[in-house]
C-alpha cells in the first residue's frame, strides 16, 4: 500500500471483512506502515471517483530523517545550554 491524502472523493478502510471506517473528501492513511516499516494494518477501497496525493518511500524517508535531525539539533542546544547532563545514570 502506498501512503496517501484524500484530496477529494470516498474511500472506505477495511480491517478483513469488517468496515472500519470512511473518508470523505479529506484524510490520511498508511502513515504508520510506512514509518515503522511494517505490513499494512488494513485495506483502503474507493468507493467514488477521487483524487489521492500519493507519498514514495524516499519522499517518506527523507522527512523522517529531516524531522529526527531536527528533533536531535534540538536537545543538543539544551545540553549545551544546561552545561551538559547532571546526575548518575544508573544500570
Amino acid at each position: 500500500m502506498i501512503p496517501g491524502v484524500s484530496y477529494s472523493g470516498v474511500y472506505e478502510t477495511f480491517v478483513g471483512e469488517a468496515m472500519v471506517h470512511t473518508y470523505d473528501n479529506s484524510g490520511s492513511f498508511g502513515e504508520l506502515a510506512l514509518m515503522y516499516n511494517t505490513a499494512r494494518a488494513a485495506t483502503i477501497q474507493a468507493s467514488t471517483e477521487g483524487t489521492l496525493w500519493a507519498l514514495v518511500s524516499v519522499d517518506s524517508i527523507h522527512i523522517v530523517v529531516q524531522v529526527y535531525m531536527k528533533e536531535r539539533r534540538v536537545l543538543q542546544n539544551r545540553v549545551r545550554k544546561e552545561g551538559g547532563m547532571r546526575g548518575e545514570v544508573s544500570r
